[in-house]
């Protein structure tokens, strides 16, 4: 996993082009958080999709829906050339997927 302790910690992927629906992770983030932005390929944040908006993910899961001001759907980026930032705090990132 990538782990963050209490100072935090962020690491963002490679552009890839989007496709999928929805974001969830495995993600271990119990007394901490992890918070994601999608970032367009400059890596400057997607409007309504920056860390300020994303809510924030907690707990240890397998699956946990990663949503913006309680929006998780993400079909209006398919097709779209973008990067994603995990900030983590207290937290460990195992893997992320976009279900359909």
């Amino acid at each position: 996993s990538l782990d963050a302790g209490p100072g935090g910690g962020s690491v963002t992927t490679r552009p890839f082009t989007f496709t999928g629906r929805k974001l969830v992770i495995n993600a271990d983030a119990t007394g901490g958080q992890v918070l994601v932005e999608v970032l367009d390929r400059r890596g400057e944040p997607i409007a309504g999709f920056g860390k300020s908006d994303c809510d924030r993910v907690t707990g240890d899961a397998l699956r946990h829906p990663v949503s913006w001001q309680g929006n998780s759907e993400l079909g209006l980026l398919e097709g779209a050339t973008i990067k994603l930032r995990f900030h983590l705090l207290r937290a460990g990132l195992y893997s992320f997927s976009f279900p359909t």
